[in-house]
């Protein structure tokens, strides 16, 4: 087995322990020190063996300095909590999720085409898939005597496992699309199907964030595609399969009254008064830490309080979260990495016409926009997908294998032949 295929093949073993892990590092068990150890594992890999033969691209050079800004930014919040008297333990429990998975970020650099990236891709999917019917049948064996919108309400699946807020399941719309635009026919089924169980995964949790999450990927792929293939062929496919979307939801009456459930939680929960609650409060004890705390964050682990007084040290948005922990120029390095891998995939699709590249920043961007509303960051599935993502956009060269090129000047000189006589 080639090196390249030892780090998929980890990569795959560790979305399995994702999945079937705790969702946050509320303990060290065997999952835990697994996902650690092979994550370790991968880096020796990668230092011992895999650098002698690959490269950065420029992009991924790009990438690979955000991707250091964003593990500084972490280990250095990290110190600041630990001068704030927090306890090692609570530091290693909220800085884990951030900078476990970093090293599966270069297995970016063992990939060289895109038959490579696609590899990755189908990972993302595969796992996601996984989750997707799990998800989907938690939702069977949940509803199934339920009689109209409030019992569905009532016995929602996010009260049964904590693994349903995991974003694993996202994955399978944009790669689901990606792989629509492919032939053979079969695949096309498998993405049809994937997208399928995936808009029933978060009907089935009834999580707004989650809905939003799909959206977004579909609109961001949506317009790469548009950008790279701007046909008639192009905008009748994306209309037919918005139509035939909202045709399902519509049709199949366990999706139509899941569909309705989630309006009516929007019409009575609104943000769950995370703004007032949770939110404000955060961003005034920021606010009250003073200069330093502003520009370098108050800490991990330093709890903020609540509207109604309870103490968290976790926040249901991303960019508030950062903001709060690792201040203004933490924020600005830590999102850096998160720019660039989606403008280096962007880029790189309209260029190459690849539909991973486009499926993998319109997941980026889903991703972050489940996050804004939901403390999904502070996961492992968020982090080691985010890995992958970043894996796919550091995508390397491969290093020219040296070869000796003997110069003229060393060649020896052959004997010279006597001219013929007239």
């Amino acid at each position: 087995m080639s090196g390249k295929r030892i780090q998929i093949g980890l990569s795959v073993v560790l979305g399995i322990l994702v999945l079937i892990a705790f969702p946050a590092p509320t303990s060290v068990g065997v999952a835990e020190v697994l996902m650690a150890l092979i994550s370790f594992a991968i880096l020796l890999h990668f230092l011992l063996v895999r650098r002698h033969f690959v490269k950065l691209s420029g992009a991924g050079r790009l990438v690979a300095w955000a991707l250091l800004a964003h593990v500084t930014i972490w280990i250095g919040a990290s110190l600041i909590g630990i001068s704030n008297g927090i306890p090692i333990m609570t530091i290693v429990r909220n800085l884990l999720p951030q900078i476990l998975f970093a090293p599966i970020v270069l297995v970016g650099m063992s990939l060289d085409n895109q038959d490579d990236s696609r590899s990755l891709a189908s990972t993302l999917f595969g796992i996601g898939l996984m989750h997707a019917i799990y998800l989907v049948g938690l939702g069977v064996f949940a509803y199934s005597g339920a009689a109209g919108v409030g019992d569905l309400e009532l016995s929602r699946i996010t009260f049964l496992d904590p693994r349903t807020t995991m974003p694993l399941f996202l994955a399978c719309i944009p790669f689901g699309l990606a792989m629509l635009t492919r032939p053979p026919l079969r695949k096309r089924l498998v993405g049809l199907l994937g997208c399928f169980l995936a808009v029933a995964g978060a009907f089935a949790t009834q999580t707004r964030a989650q809905l939003l999450a799909i959206f977004v990927a579909v609109v961001i792929f949506g317009l790469l595609y548009l950008l790279a293939r701007p046909t008639k062929t192009t905008i009748t496919a994306i209309l037919s399969l918005t139509a035939l979307a909202m045709v399902t939801i519509a049709v199949v009456p366990t999706l139509r009254n899941l569909a309705l459930t989630v309006v009516e939680r929007q019409r009575t929960l609104g943000d769950n008064a995370r703004l007032e609650d949770e939110w404000l409060p955060a961003l005034h004890k920021w606010e009250q830490s003073g200069p330093a705390a502003l520009a370098f964050g108050i800490g991990l682990g330093v709890p903020t309080p609540t509207f109604s007084g309870e103490e968290k040290t976790y926040i249901h948005n991303q960019v508030i979260y950062m903001a709060v922990y690792t201040g203004l120029i933490g924020s600005i390095f830590g999102w850096l990495v998160y720019g660039v891998a989606a403008v280096v995939l962007a880029r790189r699709f309209l260029r190459e016409k690849d539909p991973n590249d486009a499926a993998a920043c319109a997941a980026i961007i889903s991703l972050v926009s489940y996050a804004l509303f939901f403390a999904v960051h502070k996961i492992f599935s968020f982090n080691l997908m985010i890995a992958l993502l970043f894996a796919i956009a550091m995508r390397g060269d491969r290093r020219p294998e040296s070869k000796t090129v003997r110069s003229v000047a060393s060649r020896p000189l052959e004997p010279i032949q006597p001219s013929p006589t007239p």
